[in-house]
């Protein structure tokens, strides 16, 4: 079945919700606590939450067929580090794909998409925060052109993890 990708509407959200709490269960179970996990899932993926978010964020979602299978979650936000100056960055704040699509080439797909609107916005820079406890994420932004330029906390539901920071300069020959 062939893959598309498009934005998020209205009549998606409550698929998406439960893919955006399906796809983070399966990150990270394990690793961190239930509690803290569905803290994290009711804070972040109520249909409220993510209609709110719609205004100001570029939220895509995969379909493999007829089946929502992942997403990138990607708004205009400035880079936390003295290091760079972006004139226009975006934050990649969230690319998921469900356990069994992972290893097709869906994540690339998604994230040269999530190139592709950018460039097209203008921005000049693409950054995002990777806890440094999830290699497999890492070696995929690695692979994908991001450098770590820094460190910061995040919070998921009572812990506090440490993040990396990453940056990537959006080529201008995106096509």
């Amino acid at each position: 079945m062939a893959p598309s990708i498009q934005q998020l509407t209205v009549d998606d959200i409550d698929a998406f919700c439960h893919v955006a709490a399906t796809t983070y269960i399966q990150a990270y179970s394990g690793q961190i606590a239930e509690t803290d996990i569905n803290q994290f899932i009711a804070q972040q993926f109520s249909p409220d939450v993510v209609r709110n978010a719609m205004q100001v964020a570029n939220i895509q979602v995969l379909f493999v067929g007829q089946r929502l299978a992942g997403y990138y979650w990607a708004e205009p936000s400035a880079i936390p580090s003295d290091a760079h100056e972006a004139a226009n960055p975006i934050e990649l704040l969230r690319l998921y794909l469900l356990e069994d699509m992972r290893g097709c080439g869906f994540g690339r797909l998604m994230m040269d998409d999530c190139e592709y609107n950018a460039h097209i916005a203008g921005h000049d820079w693409l950054w995002l925060k990777v806890w440094d406890q999830n290699p497999k994420a890492i070696a995929f932004y690695n692979s994908s052109g991001f450098e770590v330029v820094g460190e910061c906390k995040f919070e998921c539901g009572s812990l506090l993890c440490n993040d990396f920071l990453m940056l990537k300069r959006i080529p201008q020959h995106v096509a």
